[in-house]
């Protein structure tokens, strides 16, 4: 079979990009169009690695993971180590699932030329059947997660417990939708707390660091820092979130809550160990 570079590198190219967008899709934030199309023309170019000798596979797994790790930087950068490793997880995992998806098309369709060489596919079928599928598992892997970012209940109170050092304080929660807060450094969601619910915390003195903060009329800095334990009840059922920071509001929020969470928090709170060991 005649693998043609030019269409090797387009089609890549075309490919990498409705991935990465899956990727920003997963995570619910977005990229720089420039950083998105450097990152999609470096997976393009990379697939000329089927042009070289025949790799062992030792040789191979050094080789992709060279292309994912400069793929990833280029495209989503480098903030901290968690950031990072997670955008490479969540590109290799919509990686394999997107060649499930082009599998399973060239069997339907009987499409058997196909060469595999140094871990890159090359198949011989129309370019457009190519980038449809792509575009088209791109829609399903954003379509399910707009989806699932509605399942979770919007404008809800919730109670949540935060731990730290053997001091828990209790506090009300409202799930605002529009609280996209990030951690810049750890990537962690924040739960925005009143200063004053977190006294008996704060007298333990914890290490706080700022983060920037932005709202539709203004943007600032908190002071924020990492607790030992956040849990939320939901349902009459107490779940542990897991890799959370807390951000340090100055002044009252509301009569009714002392603290702003996110559908993010909610969507990655786990049923509490201790709790599911106790109904045992």
């Amino acid at each position: 079979m005649i693998v043609y570079a030019d269409v090797l590198i387009f089609l890549n190219t075309i490919v990498t990009y409705f991935l990465l967008l899956a990727v920003c899709a997963v995570f619910k934030k977005r990229v720089k169009n420039f950083r998105l199309v450097l990152g999609a023309l470096f997976g393009g170019i990379s697939s000329l690695v089927i042009f070289l000798p025949p790799m062992n596979s030792l040789l191979q797994f050094f080789v992709k993971f060279f292309i994912l790790t400069v793929l990833t930087a280029v495209t989503f950068s480098f903030k901290n180590r968690i950031f990072f490793l997670k955008r490479c997880g969540v590109f290799l995992a919509v990686t394999y699932v997107f060649g499930g998806v082009v599998l399973a098309i060239i069997n339907v369709l009987d499409l058997k030329n196909c060469v595999v060489l140094n871990g890159v596919v090359y198949f011989d079928i129309s370019p457009m059947v190519l980038v449809m599928s792509t575009a088209f598992f791109y829609l399903l892997v954003n379509v399910f997660y707009k989806f699932k970012s509605k399942t979770v209940e919007e404008k809800l109170i919730f109670e949540c417990e935060i731990v730290y050092k053997n001091i828990a304080v209790k506090v009300n929660a409202i799930n605002d939708t529009g609280n996209s807060a990030t951690d810049p450094y750890f990537d962690l969601p924040v739960a925005i707390v009143e200063k004053e619910k977190l006294q008996k915390i704060l007298l333990c003195k914890p290490k706080t660091y700022l983060i920037p903060i932005k709202s539709v009329t203004k943007s600032g800095v908190l002071n924020a820092f990492r607790p030992d334990g956040f849990y939320i009840n939901i349902e009459n059922k107490r779940k542990r979130v897991d890799g959370i920071c807390i951000g340090i509001f100055e002044n009252k929020l509301a009569k009714q809550f002392g603290a702003i969470i996110s559908p993010k928090i909610l969507e990655e709170a786990k049923e509490d160990e201790l709790c599911s060991l106790l109904k045992k």
